[in-house]
């Protein structure tokens, strides 16, 4: 085989969420096209996401007025990712689309995907409920952290009245229904190849179908996994009490009737209480006023952790070159630390077959679609970014930083050491969608922010150089900022 072939990766600036059309043409032959994902976190204007669909359409356009799309890809059951499937369905009604992509856990009837999906609708709505009903007993920041990890269900106000589907699960039945016979559910070891896109590998990394499903912590000191079971028992207790929490006229956190209780306003005129309970800042720790809201946010941030990892990854590798283009949705350590194991078997370029690794295709990834918008939580450090060596690296983050600093307050966006690595591994070939030049300044926390600005990541002259050198690598439209590869087929 011989010729060129172009690659376009275009990433759509709708606001924080997910949506890559991904275009591969040959000369003399018709486009191949790919979307990953299409989604805007909860609460957003839409209006913008609707574009990106409207662009779409006219960037796949035949002879037609409708679009057409060779493969959609559903990484995982979050708003950010897949809204766009719901609140711009009319638009896609007009976009024919020839495959869809899952992840092994979305399959029907899959034991342990139905199992994943049933203990995150309950407690997402369950959730949603007791955010509801809390009203002003909860502390802002417990309802900011809570309103913030379930508006990746879509719409909390929804699921608190109806918790028969979230709206990622109503996205992932469209599309479902819009493919025939069925979608692809894709597993890892998984390698496609498809005949329509000749030169071009898609290799299965995750999400892993082991224990490492449930790993989604870390320390930042090291890939250290920590198994998201260990609240199970705190979070049926949690539910259990729930469903008793919330009469009308009844604190909701009461664990006694009110007769046994001392309301906080009475409690204060005793000295005792004003000694050891409101004391002095160092008696603060024994405080419990808000501790089912802690409860609550600690099985929401689990809620959030389990469902990325079950994001469908997807390594690309053009294959005559050899580079490699990687989007991993949102996974988090347990997926990452999966890959290494992995090994498929390709042919060689004398035709014989030889063993591929998951971390040798990291080792050639000259792409990287940057997980969770940039957050602490779902890019590992040893065993993997600093496995990226190729020189010709490029990375994308699709995050709006005043949306995304506005719901988790105590966050910088992007996490600053990950933005300096990703500086550094790409020599500043680095975009973030609300951004249209690479290497952005560097980035303060929001104001009323809990953390303090942290260091430069780079020295202002050494920027501007490679400012310079990379401003031409990408190209901003009207709502998208598209980066282009040429490699021979």
């Amino acid at each position: 085989m011989s010729g060129q072939l172009n690659v376009r990766i275009r990433m759509y600036r709708q606001g924080l969420g997910d949506c890559f059309l991904l275009t591969f043409t040959r000369t003399g032959e018709p486009p191949f096209t790919m979307v990953i994902d299409c989604g805007l976190f909860a609460g957003s204007r839409e209006e913008p996401l609707r574009d990106a669909v409207r662009n779409i359409i006219a960037a796949t356009r035949g002879r037609g007025r409708r679009g057409k799309v060779d493969v959609v890809v559903a990484t995982h059951e979050h708003g950010d990712h897949l809204s766009g499937f719901n609140v711009a369905r009319d638009e896609w009604d007009r976009i024919d689309i020839g495959e869809v992509w899952m992840a092994w856990t979305e399959q029907p009837g899959h034991p342990v995907g139905e199992v994943l999906r049933e203990q995150q609708l309950r407690s997402a709505s369950k959730l949603a409920r007791f955010l509801k009903r809390s009203g002003d007993t909860l502390s802002p920041t417990t309802r900011e952290a809570l309103e913030g990890l379930l508006g990746f269900v879509d719409d909390p106000d929804a699921l608190a009245a109806d918790d028969t589907e979230t709206g990622p699960q109503r996205a992932m039945r469209y599309l479902r229904d819009r493919v025939a016979p069925t979608p692809r559910y894709c597993k890892p070891g998984d390698l496609i190849e498809l005949p329509g896109l000749p030169g071009v590998r898609f290799y299965v990394l995750g999400p892993p179908q082991n224990s490492l499903l449930y790993a989604a912590e870390r320390d930042d000191g090291a890939d250290t996994v920590y198994a998201l079971r260990r609240r199970a028992e705190l979070a049926e207790s949690f539910f259990a009490a729930l469903e008793h929490a919330g009469d009308p006229g009844a604190d909701p956190y009461a664990p006694f009737e009110e007769a046994y209780g001392l309301r906080e306003e009475e409690a204060r005129t005793f000295d005792f209480f004003a000694r050891h309970y409101y004391g002095p800042p160092e008696q603060a720790w024994r405080r419990i006023d808000d501790v089912m809201g802690d409860i609550a946010s600690a099985l929401a941030l689990d809620l959030d952790n389990a469902t990325n990892n079950t994001s469908l990854v997807l390594a690309i590798e053009l294959v005559a070159s050899g580079k490699v283009l990687l989007f991993p949705g949102d996974a988090q350590v347990g997926s990452w630390l999966s890959w290494g194991d992995l090994s498929f078997t390709v042919p060689g370029p004398d035709g014989t077959p030889r063993p591929t690794r998951g971390d040798e295709l990291l080792a050639r990834t000259v792409f990287y679609k940057v997980g969770h918008h940039g957050s602490v939580n779902a890019t590992l450090r040893a065993r993997g970014l600093e496995k990226m060596r190729s020189p010709d690296l490029v990375a994308m983050i699709p995050l709006n930083i005043a949306r995304a600093s506005g719901i988790w307050k105590c966050q910088t966006w992007p996490h600053q050491p990950l933005f300096k690595a990703l500086i550094e591994r790409t020599r500043g070939r680095l975009i973030i969608s609300d951004r249209e030049h690479p290497i952005p300044p560097p980035l303060a926390p929001a104001p009323g922010s809990c953390l303090e600005q942290t260091p430069d990541a780079l020295l202002d002259d050494e920027r501007e150089l490679l400012a310079e050198a990379q401003a031409a690598t990408f190209t901003v439209g009207e709502g998208f900022i598209d980066y282009t590869l040429t490699v021979p087929l």
